[in-house]
């Protein structure tokens, strides 16, 4: 047990609601008892998660979108300012090197843990000559994958890999495929993974009397990709196999996984997320799934035939995938699955990477 006044104290920088953003929560979930943390982010009226070591300082999402900006840069400068922190850690959004800018003598880490992945590639391009600028602000700077570092700036990075948590402790021996997506809605292209599994459905459906199947569809987006996901199932009389409940907080997960026993990760093959990797592919890895992942460059990494199938970006694919893991479930084993990947676990990445970085940035 440490004294308070050996404790480190960092300050989380974050626009997403603490929480929410799996990464950091699991940072401060697995760091240990000697630091201190103060997590600073907008309200986005989401509930609120509580954790004993962390003070949260919620900021006020109201007005304009440019007065919003120096409204978030005046409140955290100021935080910085009067707290004593040992390290100022910052997840990178437009226009952060301001507070870099704003505190030359304060220890920075820049995070970041996306490029840009939106649809627009003259947006893209804008927002990533934006970033690699931002970057030349930062001593110090973590990034997702190899990839991403090499994309933005030249060396002088450290690597903080994505991780997943292991949800369930069960071994998966019953006669029956119950399929699970957990993760944003926006711009993946989800119904087209719904329209395959209705195809693949269909046609068991004539063969097997009782269908042993089901999809749990986990997750919101920005716009109205829940309600289209809601419309297709109800207007398909779907109910009873699918499920698309919306968001579900990451410690109510649990619930699902143990009824669940094949992972989907479903991301469009699009350039700009070759390299991205998923936090969902990592979770359903460590909690010994078989995954059904569409063959970016990142997801073929952890892909291979001794736990899951990786497919192309349509409906098609789909259906034929589904069909090959109904028929060839039972050959995966789910205690191999998570024993080759127990090194994605949040736990481990905390404890031999997360944890040691930290330290050694406070250090010099």
């Amino acid at each position: 047990m440490f004294s308070e006044l050996s404790m480190k104290n960092i300050l989380f920088v974050n626009k997403e609601q603490f929480g929410y953003h799996i990464d950091t929560y699991k940072y401060i979930q697995y760091l240990g008892e000697d630091y201190l943390f103060t997590y600073i982010c907008w309200d986005e009226g989401k509930e609120m998660v509580y954790k004993k070591n962390v003070k949260c300082v919620y900021l006020k999402k109201t007005g304009i979108k440019l007065f919003r900006y120096f409204y978030l840069i005046y409140l955290v400068n100021s935080e910085i300012q009067k707290g004593k922190y040992n390290l100022i850690f910052l997840v990178y959004f437009s226009g952060c090197s301001f507070l870099r800018i704003l505190n030359l003598g304060k220890r920075f880490n820049l995070d970041i843990r996306t490029i840009a992945v939106t649809k627009n590639f003259y947006l893209n391009y804008i927002y990533d000559i934006l970033l690699k600028i931002e970057c030349t602000f930062f001593n110090f700077r973590s990034v997702v994958n190899k990839e991403t570092g090499n994309n933005l700036m030249n060396g002088n990075f450290h690597i903080i890999p994505l991780g997943g948590e292991c949800f369930t402790q069960k071994i998966k021996s019953e006669n029956k495929m119950n399929l699970i997506y957990v993760g944003t809605l926006h711009n993946r292209n989800i119904l087209d993974f719904l329209k395959g599994f209705h195809k693949f459905y269909l046609e068991i459906r004539e063969k097997d009397k009782i269908i042993p199947v089901n999809l749990f569809i986990i997750g919101s987006g920005e716009g109205k990709e829940l309600s289209e996901l809601r419309e297709y199932i109800s207007s398909n009389s779907l109910e009873d196999v699918v499920s698309a409940p919306g968001y579900i907080l990451n410690s109510q997960l649990k619930l699902y996984f143990e009824i669940s026993n094949v992972g989907v990760s479903y991301i469009p093959l699009t350039s700009y997320y070759q390299n991205q990797p998923a936090t969902k592919t990592y979770e359903y890895l460590v909690s010994g799934f078989p995954v059904i992942a569409t063959a970016t460059k990142a997801n073929s990494i952890l892909i291979n035939k001794e736990n899951g199938l990786l497919i192309q970006d349509n409906s098609e694919s789909v259906k034929k995938a589904l069909h090959q893991m109904y028929i060839n479930l039972s050959i995966y084993n789910p205690l191999l699955i998570k024993e080759n990947s127990k090194t994605y676990s949040w736990k481990n990445i905390v404890n031999t990477n997360v944890d040691p970085y930290i330290k050694s940035i406070i250090s010099k």
